[in-house]
C-alpha cells in the first residue's frame, strides 16, 4: 500500500484502495484460476467451500467459525452441521478402536487372575518361590 492507497475498509479493494466492480472482480478471479491447475468453481463458492475442506480435513469448528468470521460457534454449526456426521463417524471409529485395546488388557488381566484361582495357584507359588531362591 502507497501513499496514495485510500482506505476504505472493504473487502477486496483495487490498488489504490477503491471499490471494485462485479465484472472487473469476476474477470480477474477468472484470470487467476486459468493460471493454477486447481478445480473450476464459483467466485460464490468460495467461502463455502472453504469451510467445507477445513472440516473434512477434521479442523476444529471453533477454527472454521473464526476464519469465517461468524459471530459465535452456533452461527457455524447451523450453516455446516451436515459436515459434522462425517467427523462424528471418525470419533466413534476412534472411541472404538481405544475400547478395543482397552479391552484387549483387561481380558488378559483377568485370565492371569483367573488362573490363580484355579488349582494351578499351588504350581504358580512354587514356580515363584523356587526363582526367588536362585
Amino acid at each position: 500500500m502507497g501513499n496514495d492507497y485510500a482506505d476504505q475498509n472493504l473487502v477486496i479493494a483495487g490498488s489504490t484502495g477503491s471499490f471494485v466492480t462485479p465484472n472487473n472482480l469476476g474477470r480477474a478471479y477468472r484470470r487467476c484460476l486459468g493460471n493454477v491447475e486447481v478445480e473450476k468453481i464459483r467466485f460464490h463458492d468460495l467461502r463455502h467451500t472453504h469451510a467445507s475442506m477445513l472440516f473434512a480435513l477434521k479442523e476444529h469448528p471453533k477454527v472454521v467459525q473464526e476464519r469465517l468470521g461468524h459471530s459465535s460457534i452456533q452461527v457455524t454449526m447451523d450453516k455446516y452441521s451436515h459436515m459434522v456426521p462425517n467427523m462424528q463417524e471418525a470419533a466413534a471409529a476412534s472411541l472404538e478402536s481405544a475400547f478395543k485395546k482397552r479391552t484387549r488388557k483387561t481380558r488378559t488381566r483377568f485370565r492371569f487372575n483367573r488362573l490363580k484361582d484355579t488349582n494351578l495357584a499351588p504350581l504358580l507359588l512354587n514356580a515363584q518361590n523356587t526363582q526367588g531362591m536362585k
